[in-house]
């Protein structure tokens, strides 16, 4: 499977688990890897590819790439209720 943006293009071969997000506006493109391995092109022939392994992320532009981080992973999100608040 191949997912092409303005700014890369993300490669999977087996069964991984991956998002690849895109702001056209800012032409960036994020992706990243919860599970496997994904392959990331940058469209400009001047940026190296790269390989995302399982829990890394990474964000490309039109002139850069990386670096590479962890992903961090929000357990609750904004407003959300937790369980620790039904009983008070």
């Amino acid at each position: 499977m191949n997912i092409e943006t303005g700014t890369a293009i993300i490669s999977s071969i087996a069964k991984n688990e991956f998002a690849v997000g895109h702001n056209p506006d800012t032409d960036v493109t994020f992706t990243a890897c919860y599970n496997g391995s994904v392959t990331v092109d940058p469209t400009n022939p001047a940026l190296p590819s790269l390989t995302l392994e399982t829990g890394k992320q990474v964000k490309v532009t039109s002139d850069s790439i990386g670096p590479i981080t962890n992903i961090v992973l929000s357990i609750t999100a904004p407003n959300s209720l937790l369980l620790d608040d039904i009983d008070k």
